[in-house]
């Protein structure tokens, strides 16, 4: 047999290596979230600037990882890089462990290889997001807890299984998947059990109580740093509006948000968010669902569901999954979510996507289409690979636009001081990171209104906001910049620093 389990983890973890490598020697694209949270405060953490109110609404471990990496002279988007590339190549090795559960090796294996061919995973891998992280450890705690399930003297499982959910709580700022877990790991435990009565104090109180052992160890100095910002125990602040909403909480705790930024005089209009219609809020979620968790995976999966469905093959793990994708389908309701943040669904279905494919190859067999089935996958992965990898062999305008201004306004970059400069832009954080600019505001702080905007070196936004750049022009002390780029982003510089 050519392909071995052996073999097929190899091709995978030496697929997930390369394309990672393509992307850390050749990508110049920048998503907007990390270039305007992770890239920059991991920058100034490099510099021994751990800025812990700015941060207090952003998950912690990108920043205090990459920023660690950039130490050692990594430059800082190479660093957030690197350590979602790691998690996306370590994610084969819990997965494996999982698939077996349900799967002989070899199928298990392919389970790995789909993974890591998943267009959307590559790219978000390549390019530093943070779901790379939070699926890994989901998926290793979940390996852990049923490795428990298996054999329940391996005391140092428990431990373990909640340490990886305290890593995943700091890696994402979703906290009620990681609560469910643990409420669920003794119901588990006792289930396994049969429900003895003695199983509940013999093994299932004791398995939580060292799972939020471990769980708490890693929390716990966030948990101290939080409480010292904001006031509140919390792993992410935007938690506190939830916990506020419980009897007695306001009254055992010191909101300190408003301390964190001043506000200005004459503070910028917020723009006000409509409310979307229930039926609106769902369509909009499954669509999110359906291109976080890659359509075609998704079509596999939604067909083994409904095979393992009417096969009566259901599994208690299989009710973990199902209650770990409510739960977070709840929470991505309630906010404005990307469809990156519904990637943990491809790992979580793949159970369901593998045994979809295995029934058809079955049937693809059984009329002697096998061969015709197998090079339509093959092509497929070819696809998956260049869809993947061709944001690299893109055209990205803010990258030209950045080198433009470096080019044009050299006495804002001299070499002998390195002087950063300072930087406003509106919904452009990729130029900060590009021009290795220090930001007007920091995360979440509320901006000056356009009239007072003062202290920048640069004021930078997009084209469609023509009565904004309206205000801009109006203003003696700033001019705009004529360049290349001029209908798609309009910049303004003090008078002063003009060197035309």
């Amino acid at each position: 047999m050519l392909l071995t389990p052996g073999r097929l983890l190899g091709c995978a973890t030496g697929s997930a290596v390369l394309f990672m490598l393509c992307y850390l020697l050749f990508c110049n694209d920048i998503y907007r979230d990390v270039a305007a949270c992770y890239t920059y405060y991991a920058g100034e953490w490099s510099r021994g600037n751990w800025l812990s109110a700015p941060i207090s609404a952003l998950p912690p471990l990108t920043i205090f990882a990459a920023g660690l990496l950039a130490r050692t002279g990594l430059e800082i988007y190479s660093a957030v890089i690197l350590l979602s590339a790691l998690f996306y190549i370590l994610m084969i090795f819990p997965l494996y462990g999982l698939l077996l559960r349900f799967f002989p090796a070899r199928i298990a294996a392919w389970g790995t290889v789909l993974y890591v061919l998943t267009p959307k995973i590559i790219r978000h891998s390549g390019m530093g997001l943070l779901e790379n992280g939070r699926d890994f450890f989901l998926v290793l705690a979940l390996y852990l807890l049923f490795r428990f399930l298996d054999d329940r003297r391996r005391r140092l499982l428990p431990l373990l299984c909640g340490a990886s959910l305290g890593f995943l709580s700091l890696t994402r700022g979703e906290g009620g998947v990681v609560g469910l877990l643990l409420i669920l790991l003794p119901v588990l435990v006792w289930r396994a059990e049969h429900y003895r009565p003695r199983a509940l104090l013999a093994r299932a109180l004791p398995f939580f109580l060292l799972a939020a052992l471990g769980m708490g160890a890693v929390l716990s100095p966030r948990l101290i740093e939080m409480y010292r910002v904001t006031g509140y125990p919390v792993t992410d602040s935007r938690m506190i509006s939830v916990l506020q909403k419980l009897p007695f909480v306001p009254q055992l705790f010191e909101d300190k948000r408003e301390a964190l930024f001043p506000r200005p005089e004459n503070p910028a209009p917020l723009p006000k968010l409509e409310h979307e219609a229930t039926l609106k809020r769902l369509v909009s979620s499954f669509r999110g669902l359906s291109r976080g968790a890659y359509e075609l995976y998704f079509l596999f999966a939604l067909a083994g569901l409904i095979l393992v469905i009417h096969r009566r093959q259901w599994r208690m793990e299989y009710t973990v999954f199902a209650l770990i994708f409510v739960c977070w389908l709840a929470v991505f309701y309630g906010i404005v979510s990307a469809y990156r943040y519904y990637s943990f669904a491809v790992p979580l279905l793949m159970v369901f996507t593998l045994t979809a494919l295995c029934e058809l190859l079955r049937l693809a067999e059984k009329v002697r289409l096998r061969e015709l089935v197998l090079a339509a996958l093959a092509v497929i992965f070819l696809l998956q690979i260049s869809n993947g990898l061709d944001i690299l062999f893109r055209r990205h305008e803010l990258h030209e636009l950045a080198g433009w201004i470096k080019a044009g306004y050299p006495r804002l970059f001299p070499e002998h001081d390195r002087r950063r400069p300072v930087i406003h832009t509106y919904e452009m954080p990729e130029l900060l990171y590009y021009l290795n600019g220090v930001r007007r505001f920091d995360y979440s702080s509320p901006e000056e209104s356009p009239a007072t905007l003062s202290g920048c070196d640069f004021i930078m936004l997009r084209a469609k906001y023509r009565d904004l750049a309206e205000e801009f022009r109006r203003r003696s002390d700033l001019e705009e910049v004529s360049h290349p780029f001029q209908n798609r982003v309009s910049i303004f510089i003090p008078v002063r620093r003009n060197t035309r």
